[in-house]
């Protein structure tokens, strides 16, 4: 019996598709303490977290660092991230082109220069066929990590037959994202990340005042128990976590081009006593703000 799949819009989107993996890396001693900043990446990343606690920031957006969290760095986008010191931090990090092009065969990484041909990118778009969510919690790490070290295995063994088992394995990771945000528990639907979106902006217009995650509730209308599922969904962490480390991320920018007091700082990004601020900048830095504005100030 003669099959015939039948053509789609996704289809010919990724008919094209012939990725060049330019760089494995099961990264096991990465930056504890200081942020860690890329102004943009030339290519596509993958960014996984076998283990390890922080936050990423990428498109704007600050995320809880979570064992099983992977985030897709697109062409051209800026990131951040920090790590707590414990647990030790491990990352599983590729890059790749999404379609071979003529100096995806440039080591990594590129000089800080522009490539000549912009490589085309995965869309993030969520109407565009073919979208990935840039952050995404996965269902089945176990399966995502066994594929990760069968590529980093011939990441770098040369031959025809490597080059194409290469392409093979970085397609099954994509595979597993598109399949992961489609059907698992952590799929957010398109109406919800207009909440989500919404709330972000709720909170962020109010890091002054003495916000609550009621208040968020009342502003977007839905449950609190809606509100948390989708936020640990999108976000692998809670809108109070979220929250505060939107203030703390405020906070860290004041410590290092202001000159107000810790106090004031604290009552400006909403805390109700510098005691609670210290607090809680502690545990989400590995430091009390005293000692970051020193180390920043050095």
């Amino acid at each position: 019996m003669t099959m015939q799949v039948p053509p789609s819009k996704t289809h010919q989107f990724c008919l094209n598709w012939s990725p060049y993996v330019r760089l494995v890396h099961d990264y096991r001693d990465p930056h504890v303490g200081a942020p860690y900043q890329s102004p943009a990446v030339p290519d596509h990343a993958l960014h996984y977290f076998k283990q390890g606690s922080g936050w990423y920031r990428n498109d704007g957006q600050v995320h809880a660092i979570s064992p099983g969290l992977v985030v897709l760095v697109r062409p051209g986008t800026p990131y951040e991230f920090q790590f707590e010191p414990d647990p030790p931090p491990h990352m599983l990090n590729t890059h790749f082109d999404l379609v071979e092009m003529e100096d995806s065969h440039h080591p990594f990484p590129y000089p800080a220069v522009q490539r000549r041909i912009p490589p085309p990118a995965i869309p993030a778009d969520p109407a565009v066929d073919g979208y990935l969510p840039s952050v995404q919690q996965l269902r089945d790490s176990l399966v995502y990590e066994q594929t990760f070290y069968r590529l980093h295995a011939v990441g770098t063994l040369p031959g025809l037959a490597y080059e194409l088992t290469r392409k093979a394995l970085l397609l099954e990771l994509l595979r597993m994202l598109h399949d992961n945000q489609r059907v698992s528990p952590h799929y957010v639907t398109p109406v919800h990340r207009e909440m989500l979106a919404a709330s972000v902006r709720f909170m962020q217009d109010r890091l002054e005042a003495p916000l609550t995650v009621a208040d968020i509730v009342a502003h977007v209308h839905v449950s609190r128990a809606l509100l948390a599922r989708c936020f640990r969904n999108a976000y692998g962490t809670s809108p109070a976590r979220y929250l505060a480390q939107l203030r703390i991320e405020k906070a860290k920018t004041e410590l290092t081009y202001g000159a107000r007091p810790i106090k004031e700082i604290a009552v400006a990004t909403g805390f109700a006593s510098v005691q609670h601020f210290t607090r809680v900048f502690h545990r989400l830095t590995g430091m009390p703000p005293a000692t970051f504005r020193r180390r920043h100030d050095a």
